[in-house]
């Protein structure tokens, strides 16, 4: 009976870790969806003026700038995955 309830004790404690973790990760991807809109939305408005033959020098550094966001942006969803997976698989 000792044992059971040491056991039934430390999956509690784990399940309560993972609930904090799981917290932790989805805070960081609702941040990372967000980035996602913004950087889209200035994607969108940098085309559309590349479109209207109105690019500049501006507009093209803007682009560039924000591929170079999205490029971070994807390797912190691979992260984020990365260590659900191993939080879920450890």
């Amino acid at each position: 009976m000792e044992n059971l309830k040491a056991e039934f004790s430390a999956v509690k404690k784990q399940n309560e870790d993972l609930r904090q973790k799981n917290q932790a990760l989805e805070s960081k991807f609702n941040d990372t969806a967000q980035s996602f809109k913004v950087i889209a939305s200035h994607m969108a408005q940098n085309l559309k003026e590349v479109q209207n033959e109105n690019a500049s020098t501006h507009h093209l550094d803007g682009a560039d700038s924000v591929i170079k966001l999205i490029d971070t942006q994807v390797r912190i969803i691979y992260l984020l995955f990365f260590s659900l997976e191993f939080c879920f698989f450890a």
